[in-house]
């Protein structure tokens, strides 16, 4: 190897673990909030930040696997009721615990907030 040789930059691996349309479509489900019915690609695009194409593909999915309602004569999209289904795994973990089942120590309070709590 050449003394005077400058050195290689190694390039940043990329993050194998992430899938960026998974991300993206979870950003559109997430522009969604409370008092909101409807949102058309434009608006979508604008709370996401991601291109008008994009936001029109992710929909088309979205609806597709039942998440998004398409609501043909407004232009836009709407949550449609499985996405509630998403929140009672959730719901159900956050359920705070009766006062006599209180966690005690710190590992009960771990296993509290994973959700293994035992339901009563």
């Amino acid at each position: 190897m050449n003394a005077n040789a400058a050195p290689v930059a190694k390039p940043k691996p990329a993050r194998a673990d992430r899938n960026r349309s998974l991300e993206r479509g979870i950003e559109v489900l997430r522009a969604f909030r409370p008092g909101t019915d409807l949102l058309g690609n434009g608006e979508l695009a604008e709370r996401t930040g991601l291109s008008r194409a994009t936001v029109s593909r992710l929909c088309q999915t979205l609806a597709d696997t039942g998440l998004l309602q398409h609501a043909r004569s407004e232009r836009a999209y709407r949550l449609a009721a499985p996405v509630l289904s998403l929140a009672r795994p959730a719901r159900a973990c956050v359920i705070a615990p009766t006062a006599a089942a209180i966690p005690t120590t710190s590992s009960e309070a771990a296993v509290a907030w994973c959700g293994l709590w035992p339901r009563r």
